[in-house]
């Protein structure tokens, strides 16, 4: 709770629009205590139905929510472009301390998006250099992510469509494979870390970023931006298919992936609100934008060596 309330003096402290902000900031904690998160799973690793969950995957396929993909940067999808300046320098940190700085320069050398979406991360990655293959099951999304990639002349980099529980490649085909913002979607983890590990070469580095499943994240993954605020869908996210970092670990390991220490190198990314700028643009999403943290109360960033 002592980050809750610094967050509402540090909002307090801005002389322009501290009584707005301040009231909004006032009003979400209130609704939190009000709102209580539902009741966890008994095992979040077990395999779920889609029946037992309240979660919408397929709204990446809908026309209203694609347009979104590559818009402003306070829409709907488009907001995942706000975690890129913390989670794609991570991803390149650790592909280059743990295979190689030269990693990047060699064209042979490939690295998959596995559930890539409209390509917001793949994209970026491929800019650093690195040769990207996107994968995702929505057509219509990956449909987006071609068209962007032409359209600013990303060339190293393709995309297919498929599932991450089925990924379509042989063995052993890629340096390092990245999952990011996927698996809080997914109701069959084991099958999707087996596809994943599958398809890394021995020695190969799986990169990924989730979200916790605690109260902070209730409140504001899930609470604030899909039933207050309304800035994502309604049924976007099911907080209790969020897999915390202890959980992200047991699994990786239940599958034989070497996972260094949580603490040592494991890293949150954490909202920085600004209120002069959700004033300036009339928007509460825009004033939102993350830096890396060691809390991983929220969003986490991890890895894991096959």
């Amino acid at each position: 709770m002592e980050s809750v309330f610094q967050g509402l003096k540090d909002l307090n402290s801005t002389t322009n629009g501290k009584i707005i902000t301040g009231s909004v900031a006032a009003a979400a904690i209130v609704a939190a205590y009000l709102a209580k998160p539902p009741r966890q799973f008994p095992d979040r690793l077990k395999t779920l139905s889609e029946s037992e969950t309240c979660i919408n995957n397929d709204i990446y396929n809908q026309s209203k929510w694609l347009a979104s993909w590559w818009g402003t940067k306070d829409s709907h999808l488009a907001l995942l472009q706000k975690l890129n300046p913390v989670r794609i320098p991570y991803f390149d940190r650790i592909w280059r301390n743990v295979l190689g700085s030269g990693i990047v320069a060699d064209p042979k050398k490939k690295f998959l998006d596995a559930g890539c979406g409209g390509g917001i991360a793949t994209e970026a990655l491929a800019q650093l250099g690195y040769q990207m293959v996107g994968l995702d099951v929505s057509e219509g999304s990956v449909e987006v992510a071609r068209k962007h990639a032409e359209e600013n002349l990303v060339q190293n980099v393709q995309y297919k469509v498929g599932s991450i529980y089925q990924i379509p490649f042989e063995d052993s085909t890629f340096e390092g494979v990245i999952s990011s913002d996927v698996f809080e979607h997914l109701h069959d983890l084991n099958q999707a870390v087996a596809e994943i590990k599958r398809v890394l070469k021995p020695g190969g580095v799986f990169v990924f970023d989730t979200i916790n499943r605690t109260w902070w994240s209730w409140v504001m993954t899930v609470l604030l931006p899909q039933h207050i605020l309304a800035i994502l869908p309604r049924d976007v996210h099911d907080w209790r298919m969020f897999i915390t970092p202890n959980e992200m670990k047991q699994l990786l390991e239940r599958h034989g992936f070497e996972v260094p220490e949580i603490k040592e190198e494991f890293r949150g990314m954490t909202q920085v609100f600004n209120p002069l700028t959700m004033l300036r643009k009339f928007s509460l999403a825009g004033g939102v934008s993350f830096s890396e943290t060691r809390d991983l109360s929220a969003s986490f960033l991890g890895w894991a060596r096959k």
